[in-house]
């Protein structure tokens, strides 16, 4: 499961434009496969955007899997990554970020969850 949450805020995005980005963000991440506990590999970004929804830097780790989860957790972690860098701009396949809430939508909390 794939969430976006407007950073500093409890508020998320409208249910319609989130299920475009999860579905959107969802055919760039590989998910991790065959781990009893998937629990163990939730990652959560920042990622920051530009006026035309490209990515402005590298996405900024706010959650990621404890060091017991050894080399799972670590590549869960860049494939969260991967997957945010591949799918920008994030204006496309349906979704549409309007640019009239630029403010609302600049800094995203995405969660990438493999349970």
């Amino acid at each position: 499961e794939i969430s976006a949450c407007l950073v500093g805020s409890e508020m998320c995005i409208r249910d319609r434009d989130q299920a475009a980005l999860a579905k959107r963000l969802g055919g760039c991440w590989y998910k991790p496969d065959g781990q009893r506990n998937a629990r163990d590999l939730i990652v959560e970004l920042s990622v920051e955007l530009d006026t035309s929804s490209n990515l402005i830097g590298t996405p900024r780790v706010l959650k990621k899997p404890p060091a017991s989860a050894g080399a799972p957790g670590r590549v869960a972690v860049a494939r969260a990554i991967q997957a945010v860098q591949k799918c920008a701009p994030f204006n496309a396949n349906g979704l549409v970020l309007p640019p009239n809430s630029y403010s609302n939508w600049r800094t995203m909390r995405i969660t990438f969850d493999p349970s």
